[in-house]
């Protein structure tokens, strides 16, 4: 999404490294919560409807006369800005969850063994340069055998070509499961 189309509504205005109270203050422009019969361009819910890229051509003026938006609001709303042509704006990722939310441990487990499943091997990278788990069918009498491996396209016939760690010849590899992330390990000291 184009960082002007971005709305405002749908921002975490408090993720910010300047100050989380300036952060909520400008949450107050873009929430409509504070809508009345008084609201203007300048109060608070007045960028309820409005875009990133729309508050951002409003420009700083605007911005300072708007209510309860300082000096460090502008910084805030700068900061958010230049965060989201870079492809970083701080959004909630569901309404009013925010995107670093607590997660229960059995969540996460269960998120991470969805991601690990088994999946049919049309399915896998073909480019040789993704290392894969694969799972030989016909190996072990039957009972079927783990390997790592990759896909690729023969260079003279341009067929496929799996390549399993410890299995020569033909094979029935039927499914395969991406890698786990290897272990963080400290450099040497």
């Amino acid at each position: 999404m184009n960082w002007r189309d971005i709305p405002a509504s749908d921002i975490d205005w408090g993720s910010n490294p300047i100050s989380k109270r300036a952060g909520y203050k400008v949450r107050m422009m873009c929430a409509d919560m504070y809508l009345s019969q008084f609201s203007n361009k300048f109060s608070c819910s007045a960028w309820h409807e409005a875009t990133l890229g729309e508050i951002a051509d409003y420009g700083e003026r605007h911005w300072l006369r708007c209510t309860n938006i300082g000096a460090l609001g502008v910084e805030v709303i700068k900061w958010v800005i230049d965060e989201a042509a870079e492809g970083r704006c701080p959004l909630f990722a569901e309404a009013g969850k925010a995107p670093d939310a607590y997660v229960p441990k059995s969540a996460r487990i269960a998120e991470l063994e969805a991601g690990m499943q088994w999946q049919p091997i049309a399915t896998a990278p073909k480019d040789g340069r993704h290392y894969v788990l694969l799972f030989v069918a016909d190996a072990n009498n039957g009972d079927g055998a783990i390997a790592t491996g990759v896909i690729e396209k023969s260079q003279g016939t341009g067929r496929e070509l799996v390549k399993a760690s410890g299995f020569g010849g033909h094979w029935n590899i039927t499914h395969w499961m991406p890698l786990p992330k290897s272990p963080e390990q400290e450099p040497p000291q």
